[in-house]
């Protein structure tokens, strides 16, 4: 979903380009100076290519040759208040609801229009961000292993079996990986749950980034923080390593009063349900069937619980 944004800065490929974003910086140069950086890619500035501003930082693939990626929208409430302050009623996203779902509107909307509120709140339901405050964005792994899941066929995903079948067609039927990536995520919580940074800013639009694979660069000269969670060097026969970490700030912004991070949303309060999502991320990685971990029979199995049948 970052084609388009990112590129890797030439002749150092631990570093991508990323399109400028002032709320981003701001984000992400604060939790430098935080235990979340842990969690976050790191930053080096703001430069200007082509004369464009873009901003540096580190290249989270940068050891990874053959990496299973997924991208998960993590939040119940995946738009900024300010997008759905306007109470006028619109025909043309009336228009784009029917297209999707022809019986959702009611008479009187078919007659006057849908607000901007209404319209985003229904494409939530579509996923599982509303029910679980989360849902697979997509998912990105090697051709040899098997197809990768698009963004499309991602909106499809919307249950809790949709959603396991989506976690184990990137697990691969690697059980020491689920176990690496549910203590990452543990960990995770625990420091969102003490940061001040995170209890005074509401984060719109984030997600997480998951990243394993078996084999890695050996030619590093030193380790280096982008060669994935785990420590111990880049040596060669290892077990396989894993990262999950915060990215995409481009929507988050300063609360004067600290956030819960897991009260429903109500106009005004800046909630945004994000430790209700990896409460929920958390809650179904756990409850992973053994079954999830036979890789013949849970690539077949994951494939069909992700893709919607065909007449």
């Amino acid at each position: 979903g970052h084609k388009d944004s990112l590129r890797v800065v030439e002749g150092r490929p631990d570093l991508v380009y990323k399109t400028y974003n002032a709320n981003e910086h701001l984000a992400l140069e604060a939790l430098m100076h935080t235990r979340l950086r842990y969690f976050v890619p790191e930053i080096w500035g703001k430069h200007i290519i082509n004369g464009e501003e873009a901003l540096v930082m580190q290249n989270l693939l940068f050891c990874a040759r053959h990496p299973h990626v997924m991208d998960v929208k993590i939040g119940s409430r995946t738009f900024q208040e300010t997008e759905v302050k306007n109470e006028k009623r619109r025909t043309d996203l009336l228009k784009k609801m029917m297209e999707t779902d022809p019986n959702e509107a009611s008479e009187e909307e078919k007659k006057d229009g849908i607000t901007k509120l209404r319209y985003m709140q229904f494409r939530e339901r579509l996923s599982s961000s509303a029910s679980f405050g989360f849902r697979i964005e997509a998912v990105s792994i090697p051709k040899e292993i098997g197809a990768s899941i698009s963004k499309e066929e991602s909106k499809n995903i919307n249950n809790q079996s949709q959603i396991m079948g989506g976690f184990a067609h990137f697990l691969d039927g690697q059980r020491q990986v689920w176990k690496k990536f549910l203590k990452r995520l543990m960990l995770l919580r625990r420091e969102l749950q003490k940061s001040q940074w995170f209890s005074h800013h509401e984060i719109v639009g984030s997600s997480l980034l998951f990243v394993y694979e078996n084999d890695f660069a050996h030619h590093l000269d030193r380790p280096h923080r982008s060669c994935l969670s785990g420590g111990g060097g880049v040596q060669g026969n290892r077990p396989p390593q894993v990262g999950v970490w915060m990215i995409d700030f481009a929507n988050t912004s300063m609360s004067d009063t600290p956030l819960d991070h897991r009260k429903p949303w109500q106009a005004g309060n800046h909630e945004e349900g994000y430790l209700t999502g990896l409460d929920n991320l958390i809650s179904t990685w756990e409850k992973m069937e053994p079954k999830y971990f036979r890789r013949g029979l849970q690539r077949a199995q994951s494939q069909s619980d992700i893709r919607p049948t065909t007449a």
